[in-house]
């Protein structure tokens, strides 16, 4: 007994480095396993971008403004309830039909729902049911061969604080102009979602704000009451783009309210711009114009056009800005009420164009025909993003 006491504590030592080695070697595996994964999920996430011809989609945008994703004090209206499940899926198989592959979806809109903030007006987690609908609307974007542009906020969480019903409208501006409760955002709702959804392979991109020039005080233009200076908004658009870098194999951008402000933009480490063109804004800014005139240093796309357009239909834009070497543009709308917003009348010409542009593109690759973004992200993994 003594002699295989002293056997096993001359052998311990020996025993020790070994469990240590496999240890090693299992985390080892781990982490090359996690680094195929994120590679193979980023190529997923990029297939339309470095495949297709042209990134053509449709502005959703919504089922209910700020009500899609999340609970109020309203209630549940959101994707995972069965009458709304069954609304959206019938309008990802309209879409899917018509040709449609990408689509643009608000998220937390102007901030009545989906997201939790304590009495000091933090950010204090997800809303309930946030995480049941946004799977619900993965999972019916997916069933319908869908990839989404996800926008976190709309720019009316600017707007003055409105209470109806128990809900308040709007007035979150300190999200973006308070450091403390931008913070909180970041660290309790958008660093929880994209470590949820970050590797899925229907979600392509995020927008962190949606025309956020409305609500910063620039020169010469009007603002919103409680706009923020540029370099503020330009931090919050900044950190929310590092958070989807860190913590996700997708892409980040914002959308800009019009071409001639893009500026603002650079050095934000967004990878790819985005602006919105209406004809209202054709005296000061011709539709036709080549992105090479942009002198840009990303890709960029339209991500809204209008379906109503009296002299034009939804073809005619598209081929503009194919010709002039976007990386794509989105219609607006399907499910908006404005003006601009016109969708039946669209429809049969997207579908057409779609259709035709598929089978002209199966064999080309993205670059060829909208220089820039499908080479920019072969080049540019997400790693070397962050």
């Amino acid at each position: 007994m003594i002699l295989r006491r002293a056997r096993l504590r001359k052998a311990l030592p020996a025993l020790i480095f070994l469990a240590a080695l496999i240890g090693a070697a299992a985390w080892f595996w781990e982490i090359r396993l996690e680094h195929e994964r994120q590679q193979e999920t980023a190529n997923l996430n990029g297939r339309f971008l470095q495949t297709t011809p042209f990134v053509a989609g449709v502005n959703y945008p919504w089922l209910m403004y700020g009500g899609d994703f999340g609970g109020n004090a309203w209630g549940h209206y959101g994707v995972s309830r069965p009458e709304s499940t069954r609304i959206v899926d019938d309008d990802f198989a309209y879409l899917e039909k018509h040709g449609v592959k990408f689509v643009r979806w608000f998220v937390f809109c102007d901030g009545r729902a989906g997201l939790k903030y304590d009495p000091s007006g933090q950010v204090a987690g997800l809303g309930d049911h946030f995480y049941d609908d946004l799977d619900t609307a993965v999972a019916i974007a997916h069933s319908h061969h869908i990839s989404l542009v996800l926008v976190l906020f709309d720019y009316k969480i600017f707007d003055q604080p409105v209470s109806v019903g128990g809900v308040q409208l709007g007035g979150h501006s300190r999200i973006v102009s308070d450091p403390a409760v931008r913070q909180s955002f970041l660290d309790n709702a958008l660093k929880p979602i994209l470590q949820r959804y970050g590797n899925s392979g229907t979600i392509i991109a995020w927008e962190v704000i949606n025309e956020p020039e409305w609500a910063m005080k620039i020169p010469f233009r009007r603002h919103m009451p409680s706009a923020v200076s540029v370099e503020v908004m330009r931090q919050f658009v900044e950190e929310s783009v590092d958070y989807v870098h860190r913590y996700s194999a997708q892409v980040a951008t914002v959308g800009s309210a019009e071409r001639r402000l893009l500026y603002l933009w650079k050095g934000t480490n967004l990878d790819f711009y985005e602006f919105h063109w209406y004809p209202t804004m054709e005296r000061g800014e011709p539709l036709d114009v080549p992105v090479a005139d942009l002198h840009l240093d990303k890709p960029c796309i339209v991500g809204e056009f209008p379906s109503a357009d009296a002299r034009r239909g939804a073809g005619a834009y598209l081929n503009t800005y194919l010709k002039d070497g976007y990386a794509g543009a989105f219609v607006w709308s399907y499910r908006a009420t404005d003006r601009f917003t016109n969708f039946p009348k669209a429809a049969p010409d997207l579908g057409q164009w779609l259709n035709n542009h598929a089978r002209q593109g199966r064999s080309a690759s993205f670059s060829a025909i909208a220089p820039g973004l499908g080479q920019w992200f072969k080049e540019h993994p997400p790693a070397t993003r962050r």
